[in-house]
């Protein structure tokens, strides 16, 4: 079976982030222009294809990374640079579709992603401002009560570290007078998100691996006893296929595309704060975000700006300048950044799912994919990550307690997909703003 790919429009430069401003290594890269042969291909630079990378390198496959745009390009690259243990979806569906066993793996699993990312920086010696701390904060007095018996959950099953906070408490993590509760986690956290995919990327490359960049697939077709990759300029022959596109995954005529919708995000990013303004808005320097549908998620980089995000748009990007909506929302947050100098504002795409839970999955015997993390793609990435390796490696257990879940279509079709979600966020942001 042959899929066709279609471009997704990139002209291969790094859109005009903060994050693309303050790397600290470049790259020469380079495309593919050959026909060569491989183990294992990656479709995509990102956390998922990277990590995926890693752990086949170290056990000793052959593998090499095509990328159409560059290192971190997409979400991997200009996120809000939080690793957020956990997935957004509800875990209870595991279990009642699957039951207590894969339930319980997939609970084994809370706390390993970010755990992964951790090991990476530590074992690779990555320089990526990784820091702990995370708040979920309540906007409503509805949104704490539930908050604290969430925290309470949570510390009875022994996930995470865990610490319900009421108004007073938080006034220690943000200041903010919006929120009426909230919790912190300890073992979530934040980091420099480009600086960790370049970081990976030459990780990989150290241990053998070649990443192509300026190099998109234009079709794969999986044979009796391989897989062939087409590019503009070169092919690759190769055993084992893994996409990891997320957001920008499009293989034209196959219904695991109909089975994400990307949604767009918009960062702005201050000019540098003083030390003093520093501690009264993040006075723990924690990352933050709000437990509302459409959330707000901000923190401080490592040279004291605010990164202030939201989300905005499903399936199709904001007409305006990115950042209008999160300039607005970061004022009413915090009245006392008001006059400070916005240096960068950007809008980039993530993908969710119907469930709102991550999808693992195979097309074929050969052809391996995962995506849709929905708002948790750093830490759910280097999860998925690990699981394809282990998958690949003969060892499908973990695996497949996401590939064995209903992965099910976005309803609407073609035309009327985009504009049903749309409706259906619209019904949740009410609720967030009637605070019910």
């Amino acid at each position: 079976m042959r899929w066709v790919i279609p471009p997704y429009h990139s002209d291969c430069s790094y859109p005009p982030s903060y994050y693309a401003d303050s790397i600290r290594a470049s790259r020469e890269p380079i495309e593919l222009c050959e026909s060569i042969q491989t183990d294992i291909c990656i479709l995509g630079a990102g956390f998922t294809g990277l990590s995926t990378a890693i752990f086949l390198a170290e056990k000793g496959f052959k593998v090499i990374v095509l990328e159409g745009a560059r290192v971190g390009w997409g979400a991997s690259g200009r996120n809000g640079g939080q690793a957020i243990n956990g997935f957004t979806g509800s875990l209870k569906d595991v279990e009642n579709t699957l039951g207590p066993k894969s339930a319980a793996l997939a609970h084994e699993m809370f706390e390993e992603g970010v755990a992964l990312i951790e090991y990476m920086v530590n074992h690779y010696a990555i320089e990526c401002d990784f820091k702990y701390g995370n708040l979920g904060l309540a906007v409503t007095e509805r949104q704490a009560c539930l908050l604290e018996k969430e925290v309470q959950q949570k510390r009875e099953e022994k996930k995470g570290e865990f610490e319900f906070l009421d108004k007073e408490q938080l006034a220690n993590h943000i200041g903010s007078k919006l929120y009426k509760g909230g919790f912190i986690d300890w073992k979530s956290g934040h980091l420099h998100p480009l600086q960790l995919a370049l970081g990976e990327a030459q990780t990989f490359e150290k241990l053998g691996g070649i990443i192509y960049e300026s190099t998109p697939a234009t079709a794969i077709e999986e044979k009796t006893n391989h897989v062939r990759v087409d590019t503009p300029k070169g092919r690759v022959q190769c055993s084992r296929l893994v996409l990891a596109c997320n957001g920008y995954f499009n293989l034209q005529g196959h219904r695991v595309s109909e089975q994400i919708l990307p949604v767009y995000s918009e960062i702005v990013a201050t000019e540098q704060l003083t030390d003093q303004m520093a501690g009264e808005v993040m006075p723990s320097d924690a990352s933050a975000f709000d437990v509302r549908f459409l959330p707000d998620y901000f923190r401080l980089s490592a040279d004291r700006r605010m990164l202030f995000g939201s989300s905005t748009n499903y399936g199709r990007p904001g007409k305006g300048k990115p950042g209008t909506k999160s300039l607005t929302r970061m004022h009413k947050v915090f009245p006392m950044l008001k006059k400070m100098r916005i240096e960068f504002s950007w809008r980039g795409r993530f993908a969710v799912t119907v469930n709102r839970l991550p999808q693992l999955g195979k097309i074929g015997s050969r052809i391996y994919y995962g995506h849709g993390y929905c708002g948790h793609g750093v830490n759910c990435s280097h999860l998925f990550g690990r699981l394809i390796s282990e998958a690949i490696g003969d060892n499908s257990e973990r695996f497949d307690v996401f590939a064995n879940m209903p992965q099910r279509k976005f309803p609407g079709g073609k035309h009327f997909r985009i504009p049903l979600t749309v409706a259906g966020a619209y019904y949740y942001h009410l609720r967030d703003w009637l605070g019910i």
